[in-house]
């Protein structure tokens, strides 16, 4: 049988909310401060709202439950009750950079899989 190892994301929609939102960032850039659209690229939060096809909705369950993954995995300290908040500080840091958001999505996205 055939076999992609991306099937295995589509198994965690976690996980596969996590790889989308990567690829997303990584296609159209990344910002901070603002949710972003595939013009003027997106942040941590645009980009997993968006990879669920809902850029203008209120953040979906699914989006706090990715941000809280990343915010354990990532063991962000924060004094913020929800989850998106604590991503959104972290992904609006003036050190931040594009790729290290990237990279933890999917290093949380590929410890989801393997666990």
């Amino acid at each position: 049988m055939l076999y992609n190892k991306d099937w295995d994301y589509k198994l965690n929609p976690v996980a596969d909310v996590l790889m989308k939102a990567a690829d997303l960032l990584e296609k159209h850039g990344h910002i901070k401060f603002l949710r972003g659209n595939i013009i003027e690229g997106m942040c941590a939060l645009g980009a997993l709202q968006a990879a669920q096809g809902k850029i203008y909705d209120l953040d979906t369950e699914l989006t706090l439950t990715a941000s809280q993954v990343v915010v354990d995995a990532m063991k962000l300290k924060h004094e913020f009750a929800m989850p998106h908040a604590a991503l959104a500080a972290w992904n609006n840091l003036p050190e931040r950079t594009g790729q290290e958001v990237i990279d933890a999505m999917r290093k949380v996205a590929k410890s989801l899989i393997a666990a």
